[in-house]
Parts: structure tokens; sequence; C-alpha cells
């Protein structure tokens, strides 16, 4: 593996925050390290209801590249898949370290921490596949080098509607920090991967399916290869067209402000991550990019 990565992201407000008067909530981050031959990727999600949670999700993002990209670089994470039992319990250190960065910052602020509340999602890239770890809910994901798409994350719902955890939340001095802090490792040939805020999911996942013999909805967490293996093909043809990163970042924006109608009536701020690895020849013989979203 080396640095022939594509990756494009972007942040966008939605139209409940433009009709508030509110700011984007929503951040995110990415950055390769040629030299240990890594990538880490990070999304957030800033709580509606937290004052500050778009500073909130700029810290964990600017805190979470930084301190998870030491921690593999120290441990030499790169080199190897760790055992799952230490990189849950590195995890859950580097996240401790992110709330107390989150803690010190809203004390110099003078504000409360808990208006800073934000999810978190990091993804690492490796040579041998993916490391991830996320608090909280949104979505992840990744494409191997069968054409097959599968979750990387399971994001965490409360019993109630919209319920989810923050950095800030309530759960640091529990004993089932498990149930919080999800932390998973995948050694599998990787040819694309995504992180989404949960103001993608609708078009990015498949969420739900009927079960006839139940009569009930069983709730899914599959991404969407319809929406994905297309805009793969997007994404390398404008690359193909030599078009910079910043260009591709500022389409790929307005792709996600009004590029499709379920993207232009959402109401909640929209991230997506999509990476894909534009010199594997194998791919595009695995993936039909002709094939359009629905």
């Amino acid at each position: 593996m080396d640095n022939n990565w594509l990756v494009a992201k972007a942040s966008v407000i939605g139209n409940s925050h433009i009709t508030e008067k509110l700011p984007c909530q929503d951040s995110h981050g990415y950055k390769f390290f040629s030299e240990e031959n890594f990538g880490v990727a990070v999304v957030s999600d800033g709580a509606g209801s937290a004052v500050f949670s778009d500073l909130g999700s700029s810290k964990v993002v600017e805190q979470a590249l930084k301190k998870f990209s030491n921690l593999i670089k120290t441990e030499k994470l790169y080199e190897a898949a760790p055992e799952e039992i230490i990189w849950k319990e590195k995890s859950i250190h580097v996240f401790k370290e992110i709330f107390a960065e989150l803690q010190k910052f809203a004390e110099e602020e003078k504000i409360n921490y808990k208006e800073l509340a934000a999810t978190a999602i990091v993804v690492a890239i490796m040579p041998y596949g993916i490391i991830a770890t996320h608090i909280g809910d949104g979505r992840a994901g990744y494409l191997n080098d069968k054409g097959e798409w599968f979750s990387c994350i399971t994001p965490y719902k409360g019993e109630l509607a919209n319920e989810t955890v923050f950095i800030t939340s309530d759960f640091w001095e529990k004993d089932n920090l498990d149930q919080f802090i999800e932390s998973r490792i995948i050694q599998d040939s990787v040819s694309a991967f995504t992180l989404l805020t949960d103001g993608c999911e609708n078009v990015c996942f498949e969420l739900n399916k009927f079960n006839s013999e139940t009569q009930l909805y069983e709730r899914l967490n599959n991404p969407y290869s319809g929406f994905f293996n297309h805009n793969i093909g997007v994404l390398k043809s404008l690359h193909n067209t030599g078009l910079t990163e910043e260009e591709i970042n500022s389409m790929w924006a307005n792709f996600l402000k009004s590029g499709l109608e379920s993207f232009a009536n959402e109401p909640d701020d929209k991230t997506l991550v999509l990476a894909i690895k534009i010199n594997n020849e194998k791919e595009n013989q695995k993936i039909n990019i002709t094939e359009n979203a629905e």
C-alpha cells in the first residue's frame, strides 16, 4: 500500500441549521503518513442541543487525528494488526485523553464542557486492512477487492429516537465502556472506505428491511453499493480529467448540498468521506461503475 488514495470529503450545513441560523456542527479530517504507510480519517457530529458543539466536533477531529496517528506510530500498529483487546484498550485510553482536552478547552473558554458534545468515528487504513473505533452514531464501511461492501462500525442507538452518546457523555466511570466505545480490526484487502454522519445515512446505507414472516422491520447497517459504486466511478472520472483535490472536494460539497433530492431536503448537517484506491486495476473489474444510485 502507498499513498495512491483519492479522498473526497466535505461537511455541509443542513436545512434546519440554515433556518435556525446555526453553524454547521459536523467536522471531518484525513491525513496520510507516507513514511509509515497508513492513513487516518475522522468524522464528528456535534450534538444539535449543545450550544458549542461546532467547536466540540472541530476539536474532536483535530485531537483524534493527532492522538490516534501518534498512537499508531508509537506502537507501530501499521506493521501488523494488534490483538483486538489491545486495540480496544488503547482506543479507550486515547478517547479519554481527547475528553480531557475538551474539558481543558472548556475551562479556558469558561463554558460548560457538555456544550462541546460531539460524536467521533476514527478509521485508519493499514497495509493489512482497517482498524476502526467510535463513540456515538454515524456510519462507516469499506469495499474489498472482491467488490463486496461491509460496515465497519455499529452506531450507538439508544432506546429513544435519535438518542446516542457523545464523547462528553457520563459513561467514563462505568465498568462497561465497551457498550459505548466500539473498536474493530478488519483484516481484508480494502479498495475503498467511507465515513459519514447520520445526515447522510438515509441515502448511503440500507437501514431497515421488512420481514414478511414477523411483520416487523429489521434494523440493517449495510453500505448501499448502488450509491457508492456509482460515485466511485464519478470520482475516478473527475480525477482522470486532472482536477485538483480542492476542486473535487468543492464539487463533492455541492453534491452533498443538492446533488440528490434527499440531500437537498435533509434537515441535518451532512458529512461524507469517500476514499478510493486509484491504482488497483482489479477494482474497475469488480465494480460496475455505470450502476446508478437509486
